[in-house]
């Protein structure tokens, strides 16, 4: 068989896979914008993004998984593979391919894929100009303030202003926070990437498929729901982070330095605290999920206790370690160069998350192995905890006590130029 005919058939499988999967984004967003309204829009889209970004990298994540299987999915003549995507396509490219010889099931896969890619691009073609006229007409109206308190956050938080949060720089910067992120489309974006980043791991490391019978079935890896905790944990800290270090709009830092100065330990402790509520939250959501669905061995009053005690012990360490040299309040600095090389990003948390990982498998075995192993862990914990604030503290002193030039201040006449 001739290349240019196979250059041909994957030319053309391959743009319609594209047409497909943007027509729907594009019909899918003009729908709900038209049904939902600009607001509600607003509050769903974070969401449809890391469910777009988890289903793109779970399928890449798994593409080596299911190509051994491949032969026996497309024969198995399941349901599911009926309903897969990729699959389509692959029918599309080997229609083209094979023509007339081509097997009956990459026929019927190729019909769906065609007749999928037609219905997107028309419903998208559709929908447009309802979406670009509800759109215009929300920028030029505008649009009623509405309030970002939530009931659901109320009790919680009347819990923190009367303890962690009692002193009044603590509780302007947390409350800060939480609009900003509300308030500023772009860092939810971060948010998003690094949740469906994250998903998609967890999906990878718990999913497997598993043949028999002439079926291939999906299954859940012990290995992998262990693991789902230290994931959770990592990356929600790091989707934090890479946030908080975004600027919004630096023109208001003069603020903060009027009232207080530069930032020291309280303005610092306010932010650790906000990412530590929300880890927390995340992470042990994801234990209790965890002894929902798995296996009997994963749900004994034991195996819970060290789930919740790795996933505790990671929150602090994580937020302690991201956080270590963070001096500014968030979403009031700058990007230092390495922050946006891509090369320096993927070696700091690519390099950092397989150890993690694997380390905290295995600490968890050991830990279970005896109660003085937990009292051990527990030192060594606080221990790590206790010197992590202590560089912070000292970081951030040595950051009041320093006398630097800033940026936004102008060189003449307040300085004349010269530099100290």
């Amino acid at each position: 068989m001739s290349l240019t005919r196979h250059f041909i058939a994957h030319l053309i499988a391959v743009t319609l896979s594209g047409l497909c999967i943007a027509g729907f984004v594009l019909a899918m967003q003009g729908i709900l914008l038209v049904s939902l309204g600009e607001h509600l829009f607003r509050k769903a889209s974070p969401f449809l993004q890391a469910i777009s970004i988890t289903a793109l990298l779970t399928i890449l994540l798994l593409f080596p998984v299911v190509s051994r299987f491949m032969e026996a999915l497309i024969n198995s003549r399941q349901r599911a593979v009926a309903y897969f995507p990729p699959f389509w396509f692959l029918g599309v490219y080997e229609w083209l391919l094979h023509g007339r010889d081509t097997l009956p099931a990459f026929i019927g896969l190729a019909r769906s894929g065609l007749l999928a890619t037609g219905l997107m691009v028309a419903l998208a073609i559709l929908a447009y100009p309802f979406a670009y006229r509800s759109r215009m007409r929300s920028v030029v109206e505008g649009s009623a303030p509405r309030s970002t308190r939530s009931w659901l956050a109320t009790p919680a938080e009347m819990l923190l202003h009367g303890t962690l949060l009692r002193p009044p720089q603590r509780r302007g910067i947390f409350h800060f926070i939480g609009q900003t992120l509300a308030r500023i489309p772009r860092h939810r974006i971060y948010l998003a990437m690094y949740g469906g980043l994250g998903l998609a791991l967890i999906m990878a490391c718990a999913v497997m498929l598993k043949p028999g019978h002439g079926r291939v079935e999906l299954a859940l890896s012990a290995w992998g729901l262990r693991a789902v905790v230290p994931i959770v944990a990592f990356w929600t800290v790091a989707g934090l982070r890479a946030a908080f270090l975004g600027p919004a709009d630096r023109r208001v830092n003069w603020l903060f330095r009027i009232i207080h100065g530069k930032p020291g330990w309280e303005e610092s402790a306010a932010t650790r605290i906000w990412v530590l509520f929300w880890a927390l939250a995340l992470t042990l959501g994801a234990v209790a999920l965890i002894y929902t669905v798995a296996s009997p061995e994963l749900r004994g009053a034991r195996s819970l206790a060290i789930q919740v005690f790795t996933a505790a012990s990671l929150c602090v360490l994580l937020t302690d370690a991201f956080f270590l040299t963070v001096k500014t309040v968030p979403f009031t600095g700058t990007r230092s160069p390495a922050s946006m090389n891509l090369a320096y990003v993927l070696i700091q948390y690519f390099g950092l998350f397989p150890p993690l990982v694997l380390i905290t498998l295995s600490l968890e075995d050991w830990i279970a192995a005896s109660a003085a192993h937990w009292l051990i862990a527990i030192c060594v914990v606080a221990g790590a905890h206790l010197e992590l604030l202590r560089r912070h503290k000292r970081i951030l002193r040595d950051s009041v006590a320093l006398l630097e030039v800033d940026d936004d201040e102008e060189e003449f006449p307040q300085r004349l130029g010269l530099r100290y």
